[in-house]
């Protein structure tokens, strides 16, 4: 896939789950955060409305077909043992 589409741009941030709402742009979430290892925290997903719509920390964001080629869903903790033992191989290699 071409991930050029996908840097250096801003993230268009709507108040509701519509194109006709408040809309304002950042340039990262704030609840994202990637380790040196490369582990990471991504933003909570707090809502959904159809397929396309997520609700995050900031507001709505939209994702087309594109988008969710790049994103991971995971519901539910990350498996800390598993954080530690990659987090430790990366650490000695």
């Amino acid at each position: 896939m071409d991930e050029s589409n996908l840097r250096g741009g801003a993230i268009s941030i709507y108040e509701a789950p519509r194109f006709d709402t408040e809309k304002f742009t950042i340039n990262n979430f704030s609840e994202f955060f990637v380790s040196n290892s490369g582990w990471g925290t991504f933003p909570n997903v707090y809502s959904t409305s159809g397929d396309c719509w997520f609700k995050v920390k900031e507001g709505w964001i939209f994702l087309n077909s594109f988008d969710k080629g790049f994103v991971q869903f995971y519901q539910g903790d990350q498996d800390e043992a598993a954080k530690a033992a990659y987090e430790a191989y990366f650490r000695t290699h």
